[in-house]
């Protein structure tokens, strides 16, 4: 079951608070997922999006500055922790959506490299002065690259997308840009963010709000959206048309998309689709050491004004939440 920290303030503060509760397994992540004076290699770069940074996402770099502070953990590993793009590590998800006439919700499976430990990752409960909001992230890392849901009603899920081609100038990672999501209004609003972003790569949404679902795919201010119709799922290569003859897809989510695809036709329920675990190491749902690992599944029903926290492949509903 998901760890989650309670954090009240502002950014500094909820940062802090993230960061003493993980000390831990922060220090264990910085080790393993980052090469022995990896932050010293890539000084010069990570220089410049702070710069850019302290420009785009002062509130972002505070919060980061918190979680340094109350871990122990160096800024500059952080801030690399938090820039993938200078060194792209395997990530995944497989998302199912559905939106038709008589009903709509969106289930999610949070897929991390094959030797993530559960223990490292979060459910992130923030309440700052005028906003609060619920996400998962790891050990380390500003929430945004995975599920959240918001005070506004607005929740949303994140697939990795393999970049087009990443250039750095006047540009900062996906993670700030998708840090700014999870506090967005509305999905108009949200949009805008990532149209005025400066996204030096970009991930896939699926976003919902009232009787609303929605698919996005952005890479850099370029952003594709489209209403979802039906059942509709992705992995992690980009789908829709504006991107997807630029970037070829991973075997890893090329395989995952078609089995979910497969699935869908046959008429196998949404969530369980999300359980399958045909094709190991590429699986929709892996354990640890397998591919990817299977940390997190969520659901969210707007009908219901539900979400639902299960344990990967079981289904045990682990926790619930309202809209």
């Amino acid at each position: 079951m998901l760890r989650i920290i309670e954090a009240k303030g502002d950014y500094f503060t909820c940062g802090k608070v993230f960061g003493a509760s993980c000390a831990e397994s922060i220090a264990f992540r910085i080790k393993r997922e980052l090469a022995d004076n990896a932050a010293e290699q890539y000084q010069s770069e990570l220089e410049i999006v702070d710069a850019l940074c302290k420009k785009l996402y002062p509130e972002y770099l505070s919060e980061l500055e918190g979680i340094a502070e109350g871990s122990g953990a160096s800024y500059w590993d952080l801030l690399l922790l938090n820039t993938p793009e200078l060194m792209e590590r395997a990530q995944g998800c497989t998302t199912v959506a559905v939106s038709n006439a008589k009903e709509q919700y969106l289930v999610h499976n949070e897929d991390a490299n094959a030797v993530e430990r559960s223990e490292d990752c979060v459910l992130l409960h923030y309440v700052l002065p005028d906003r609060s909001f619920y996400a998962f992230t790891y050990a380390g890392e500003i929430a945004g690259g995975s599920y959240s849901w918001n005070g506004h009603g607005l929740y949303f899920s994140v697939n990795y997308v393999k970049p087009i081609d990443i250039d750095f100038d006047g540009r900062i990672s996906r993670n700030f840009v998708a840090r700014k999501l999870i506090e967005a209004e509305s999905i108009e609003a949200a949009v805008a963010i990532l149209e005025h972003g400066q996204d030096v790569s970009g991930y896939h949404y699926y976003m919902g709000q009232g009787d609303r679902l929605v698919s996005i795919e952005n890479f850099r201010n370029e952003v594709s959206m489209k209403e979802v119709e039906g059942t509709d799922v992705h992995a992690n290569h980009y789908l829709h048309e504006k991107f997807r003859t630029e970037a070829a897809g991973k075997p890893n989510s090329l395989v995952r998309q078609q089995r979910a695809e497969e699935l869908r036709d046959q008429g196998v329920a949404p969530l369980d689709i999300l359980t399958d675990r045909a094709n190991l190491p590429d699986a929709i749902c892996t354990g640890f050491g397998e591919g990817l690992h299977t940390i997190s599944t969520i659901g969210f029903y707007p009908k219901e004004r539900t979400i639902r926290l299960y344990e990967p492949g079981t289904l045990i509903v682990e926790a619930e939440y309202k809209i």
